[in-house]
């Protein structure tokens, strides 16, 4: 299928500077001079930049989604941006403040439900799906 457009150079292009940037940055562990120059702080800080890279570009195409969908539902793209911003940092805000001591364990095998458990030992509570 061919594509006329005048970004297909510049897409293939960005692709391949990603790829060899991937290809570089795995490489440099076969070089231990190159290991050695890398310090704790300097790695923490290019996890945490790449992670909040990737977390903003899923937060956006999420943000958009749901602004779509609150047009489709009816509502103005004005309201629909507020609703959509509105949902989100109220999700954010939800996170920020359940309470501390709640934590979401892995699914269990055999019940087929997630377990919430506290830390408190006397604190446990199933939640179905």
């Amino acid at each position: 299928m061919p594509v006329d457009s005048a970004n297909v150079g510049v897409a293939f292009g960005l692709v391949i500077a990603a790829g060899a940037a991937t290809a570089l940055g795995a490489a440099v562990v076969f070089f231990p001079k190159l290991v050695k120059l890398a310090s704790r702080r300097v790695l923490a800080a290019s996890l945490g930049i790449s992670a909040g890279v990737m977390l903003y570009v899923s937060f956006v195409e999420i943000l958009r989604k749901a602004e779509a969908s609150f047009i489709d539902a009816g509502h103005s793209e004005e309201n629909a941006y507020i609703f959509s911003t509105l949902c989100f940092f109220g999700g954010v805000i939800t996170m920020l403040v359940r309470p501390p001591y709640l934590k979401i364990e892995d699914m269990h095998p055999l019940l087929g439900k997630y377990i919430i458990s506290s830390y408190l030992p006397s604190l446990s509570l199933y939640v179905t799906l």
